[in-house]
């Protein structure tokens, strides 16, 4: 009775672990898995993945600096998980990633603004800021991605120039260059990485217009074909009677040129000695009779 009992319990198992996956991707596609185009599919699974993260990642750490006494960088953290879950609820309900992309980048970049002006904890304000890049050029593309990468980086160059009023962490004289160096270097990366995935996504789906064109154009038979058992002549769905050769032509494209064959050479030239000749191998190139 126990083997029966661990028996009847071992599919369940994978039950639930097909349950959770369904809910998973659901939650991330907003519930345009099965019926989305596969760009907007993505990029609505990208900017789910980046809200979902945030919201992990900011409620715990700004319950944790609140605890600290970095009232100010807790209220940012909360406030910008509030949007975020916010975000992700009209994200199901319109589906405009677009505008939702938008709206990431702007409370992602400023957060990391705020981290890197204040310093984070610990110091570690700015190493949050080389994932800009990777959010916006993965989620906005090559061209917006990198416009709104450069903006981000001349708000750093004026905040952290020699003899700036805008009052920020204290991070080194050597930091500012090393920084941008760094940041050009990640920024670099992902647009190129980003530029190799759109290429190989418009030649994708260049391609399958391609194929979808071509298999178009392919027509085929199927079904039960009314036949004349006498002439052999087909009747098409209009209720014609035509040639076999005309019927198929019209249904599959296929083109017919006429010979004869063995059969038939005995019975219309009887006469004729050869019974191999060049108008029984050439494909009909070469008939008797000539071709049609």
């Amino acid at each position: 009775m126990a083997e029966s009992g661990t028996g009847s319990e071992q599919p369940e198992e994978p039950k639930k672990r097909g349950v959770i996956r369904r809910v998973a991707v659901n939650l991330l596609t907003a519930g345009m898995a099965d019926d989305g185009d596969t760009e907007v599919v993505r990029k609505i699974s990208l900017v789910n993945l980046m809200l979902f993260v945030g919201i992990l990642a900011l409620v715990p750490f700004g319950i944790n600096v609140l605890f600290r006494g970095r009232v100010i960088l807790g209220v940012v953290d909360l406030s910008i998980a509030f949007v975020e879950i916010l975000a992700v609820f009209q994200l199901r309900r319109s589906r405009d990633h677009r505008l939702m992309s938008y709206l990431c980048i702007g409370l992602t970049a400023v957060l990391f603004m705020y981290l890197l002006l204040n310093g984070g904890i610990g110091g570690t304000g700015p190493l949050w800021t080389f994932a800009f890049p990777l959010f916006a050029t993965y989620m906005l593309g090559v061209r917006w991605g990198s416009i709104v990468v450069g903006v981000f980086l001349l708000a750093v160059v004026v905040c952290f120039f020699p003899g700036s009023p805008i009052p920020h962490a204290d991070y080194g004289a050597s930091f500012l260059g090393r920084y941008l160096a760094a940041f050009l270097l990640v920024t670099t990366i992902a647009l190129f990485a980003e530029f190799i995935r759109d290429r190989t996504q418009r030649h994708l789906e260049e391609r399958n217009r391609q194929l979808q064109a071509a298999n178009a154009e392919i027509e085929t038979l199927t079904g039960f074909i009314p036949i004349c058992g006498w002439c052999k002549k087909v009747r098409d769905d209009k209720g014609y009677w035509s040639q076999v050769e005309s019927y198929v032509a019209s249904h599959t494209g296929a083109k017919f040129t006429h010979g004869i064959c063995p059969d038939c050479v005995d019975k219309v030239y009887p006469e004729h000695p050869e019974k191999d000749g060049p108008y029984l191998n050439d494909g009909g190139k070469q008939s008797r009779s000539g071709t049609t």
